[in-house]
């Protein structure tokens, strides 16, 4: 059906309509950051020493992938308050999302050395040595919290995630394993111990899988 002028006109003013509409959206989400980043921007100068308010920042310019302007922030933050880990921890993961593996692992590895034997740590450590392949590495930063903790059930999962990463299927299912049975609640590693034994086609998956739904039935 041929459209007569009318119904072409009415077209394009809707058109027209929504775009606009779409414009101002754009502008008034755009208002709306600058008037938050302002109001951050005021308290900050107002409690320059303050690391909590940086942080807060930070944690906004992250969200909105303003990683350059987060990790100052950040930086600045740990300047302030040395003594908190956390802050070690959020900087690194910004990095990591700003593509900066580098950096990302060489902050937590100075965090590892001013808070020595921090589990939490460590394992963050050994997971950013696993995302950037750094197998050895990842597992000697894994041994670390062994040596303290020989039954810590996140630690192997840890290890167990190096080694299936390396298609180290056995090495990886008994890690698995020996973290079932120190912390049965960890539902991944029942997961994972399904997973990997479905590959061979074992019956054990199924159990392991339904283990994993006894702990999360959901």
């Amino acid at each position: 059906m041929i459209k007569s002028p009318k119904t072409y006109a009415i077209t394009i003013i809707f058109f027209l309509l929504f775009a606009c509409q779409k414009e101002n959206q754009k502008i008034d989400s755009t208002n709306e950051k600058q008037s938050e980043v302002q109001q951050f921007n005021k308290a900050i100068e107002q409690q320059p020493n303050n690391p909590q308010l940086l942080l807060q920042r930070a944690e906004y310019f992250y969200q909105n992938e303003a990683f350059n302007q987060a990790i100052d922030d950040l930086n600045k933050a740990i300047e302030l308050a040395p003594e908190n880990p956390s802050l070690y921890h959020i900087l690194a993961d910004v990095q990591m999302d700003a593509q900066q593996s580098f950096l990302a692992i060489k902050t937590l590895e100075d965090c590892a050395t001013k808070f020595p034997g921090r589990v939490q740590t460590l394992l963050k450590l050994s997971e950013f040595q696993l995302i950037t392949q750094q197998y050895e590495q990842s597992l000697a930063t894994v041994q670390k919290i062994l040596e303290k903790h020989p039954t810590h059930a996140e630690a192997f999962f840890m290890k167990g995630l190096i080694y299936k990463d390396q298609n180290k299927i056995q090495e990886a299912m008994d890690a698995f394993q020996t973290c079932v049975e120190n912390d049965a609640t960890i539902e991944d590693a029942w997961i994972n111990l399904g997973q990997l034994h479905s590959l061979n086609g074992s019956e054990l998956a199924n159990q392991y899988f339904e283990s994993a739904m006894g702990v999360s039935p959901n």
